[in-house]
């Protein structure tokens, strides 16, 4: 189980409250996060704000990798040693509550004075599964794009007013992409190939040549349309046709690879902002290209929520929603990381507004094109059937129509 961890990090913070879970001292809440990237110095931030502006509660966090998080998650609530707070996927809410892993938390959210009209729609409705609310929205986390400012002016991609304007169309995303790769020894677009990352390429484009992952019902596999086949074939052929990106790549190296000016342009997600901007990277951020029919992208989010206990504490019940509360009302700090805030509040403020390398900041509309994956309880095993399919296509060059077809047969006999 230890292999499960990657930091262990115990913060005394003191938060202000009318009750104590011991005769002296703080409560004392257990917090457990996913953040492994760059994203986890700025969630660490937040923690210690926390604790500086607030007296009466002790938070121990513990940060595990995300890929064994559920397992490691799912495993002490079944043991007994769930946390009291623990931020997880708004995707995983349906999985997690269908079997019993969580606490509904309504009337927690009415007694703390939580207030849901100030959160985004769509993250808020999706944080319920059969009428009752189980977590709180952090933020929302949509792919986006990366491009490399010195490699880009290096293409002549650079007007002359030192700025990007990024193709409106699909023959001008290809265009630019055959300028660079003919202009500079750059990579023209880079995705993480040997990650979860190109399923989230490869779903946003489903849902731009107009496909689903699955039937409007969720009973069926829609994935292995023409519009799933003809999605997971333009990245194919980004690698094997037309040249454009680099095979088999891990997150590291694409990092590694835009750090040393040797891509020009990739998708992945927001959070990779903030740790482009420690390294001091000259490099600009827009919308995810739409190479397909209309926009779309794919998107998560982060919420939070409340283990199953063997023994409920209200004190400590408290103390998790005073602290839930306080950090999605701080959420300026973390979009420092590159999310999107999930508070309406947060999102109108002039501070966030004025930020540079976040796309949405500028137009929040934007999220109008966002999709999620479906709200099901096996999503798990369904999103692992899909991972395993194109990654398959792209990296073992297997049939793109025959891998589709053969992970939809798996995903049917999982939703029966």
């Amino acid at each position: 189980m230890m292999g499960f961890f990657i930091a262990i990090s115990t913060l005394t913070l003191w938060a202000g409250g009318s009750k104590e879970i011991q005769k002296t001292g703080p409560v004392k809440i257990n917090y457990w996060t996913l953040f492994t990237g760059g994203d986890k110095d700025y969630m660490d931030a937040m923690v210690e704000k926390f604790a500086q502006e607030n007296k009466d509660i002790q938070v121990d966090q513990l940060v595990a990798k995300w890929e064994n998080f559920y397992d490691f998650l799912t495993t002490a609530i079944a043991g007994g040693n769930a946390p009291d707070v623990a931020v997880i996927h708004m995707t995983y809410v349906p999985v997690l509550a269908s079997k019993g892993a969580l606490f509904p938390i309504d009337d927690d959210i009415k007694r703390m004075n939580i207030p849901g009209d100030d959160f985004l729609d769509v993250p808020w409705q999706r944080t319920f599964f059969q009428g009752k609310q189980y977590a709180v929205p952090l933020d929302v986390h949509p792919l986006i794009l990366f491009y490399n400012t010195k490699v880009l002016r290096e293409a002549g991609l650079i007007g002359t007013d030192g700025k990007f304007a990024p193709p409106t169309t699909p023959e001008g995303w290809l265009k630019a992409f055959e300028t660079i790769k003919t202009k500079t020894k750059a990579v023209p677009y880079n995705f993480a190939a040997n990650s979860t990352g190109l399923y989230r390429e490869w779903f946003g484009l489903l849902h731009q040549f107009g496909g689903t992952l699955l039937s409007a019902d969720n009973k069926r596999a829609a994935f292995n349309s023409l519009e799933g086949v003809a999605a997971l074939q333009l990245l194919v052929d980004f690698v094997y046709k037309y040249g454009y990106s680099k095979e088999n790549l891990t997150v590291q190296q694409t990092f590694t690879m835009f750090k040393n000016n040797e891509s020009a342009t990739e998708g992945y997600g927001v959070w990779r902002t903030g740790a482009y901007e420690k390294e001091n990277i000259e490099f600009g951020t827009t919308f995810y290209p739409t190479f397909g029919k209309q926009p779309a992208f794919w998107a998560n989010s982060h919420v939070f929520a409340l283990p199953q206990q063997r023994k409920k504490d209200t004190q400590k019940v408290d103390a998790s929603m005073k602290f839930i509360n306080w950090m999605t009302n701080n959420t300026i700090m973390w979009t420092k990381a590159g999310h999107v805030p999930s508070r309406k509040s947060v999102i109108k403020s002039k501070e966030y507004q004025a930020l540079n390398n976040r796309p949405f900041a500028k137009d929040i509309s934007m999220l109008s094109y966002v999709k999620y994956a479906p709200a099901i309880t096996s999503l798990d095993e369904v999103e692992k059937f899909v991972i395993e399919a194109v990654q398959a296509a792209v990296i073992a060059k297997k049939d793109v129509k025959q891998a589709l077809d053969d992970a939809a047969q798996k995903v049917n006999n999982v939703l029966k």
